[in-house]
């Protein structure tokens, strides 16, 4: 966690995870509703050039993917901030899976992923016992330079792991480098100052 505020009786986090995540827990259902909402319409209208976040161009960008559950007597809701824009440069999205991450992971971010689960292409099964045989592509490449005799099937699926990784950072909106972290931690602020009106 990066950084955490209430605001009456709901408690915001500020998360540290690839995707950019803003926690929100409070035990009354209401006020947690409430300021979920206001949360997700200052998103909507949220612009950072310097970020390369813009709310709207063609048509409108930000979106919300929330994932809710109940401990006990508090609800908490993780409200996963999302950015559709393409360029010419990232035409399936500029906060989706870059290209050189699309032979393990070319499609869309969805729940499952945002919670941290990897749902990887049924492909992939047949695949993979073929980079053990085949050392003819970029990625194969690089793994064969760092492959030091350590068990093939835990070394490909660590590999695979970490190359998902990659996929999810590529998602997150504001990015984990001390300039994205600067712009996640003036959107989190942003947000505070909507809440206490």
């Amino acid at each position: 966690m990066l950084s955490e505020a209430t605001v009456l009786d709901v408690t915001l986090k500020q998360l540290y995870w690839p995707l950019s995540v803003i926690r929100m827990e409070s035990p009354n259902r209401a006020s947690l509703t409430e300021a979920a909402m206001k949360l997700y319409h200052y998103w909507e209208h949220y612009t950072n050039e310097e970020a390369g976040i813009y709310a709207k161009t063609d048509a409108p960008h930000n979106a919300i993917t929330p994932i809710v559950r109940k401990q006990n007597d508090l609800y908490i809701l993780d409200m996963t901030l999302r950015n559709n824009r393409t360029s010419k440069e990232y035409p399936l999205g500029v906060f989706h899976p870059h290209a050189q991450h699309h032979h393990i992971k070319k499609e869309n971010i969805g729940l499952i992923e945002v919670m941290g689960l990897a749902v990887l292409p049924a492909r992939l099964s047949k695949e993979l016992p073929l980079i053990k045989l085949s050392m003819h592509n970029e990625w194969v490449t690089t793994l064969k330079e760092t492959y030091h005799d350590e068990d093939i099937d835990t070394f490909i699926n660590n590999e695979v792991a970490r190359k998902f990784m990659m996929v999810i950072e590529d998602a997150g909106v504001f990015k984990q480098t001390s300039e994205g972290q600067k712009h996640f931690d003036e959107f989190f602020k942003g947000v505070l100052g909507v809440l206490r009106k």
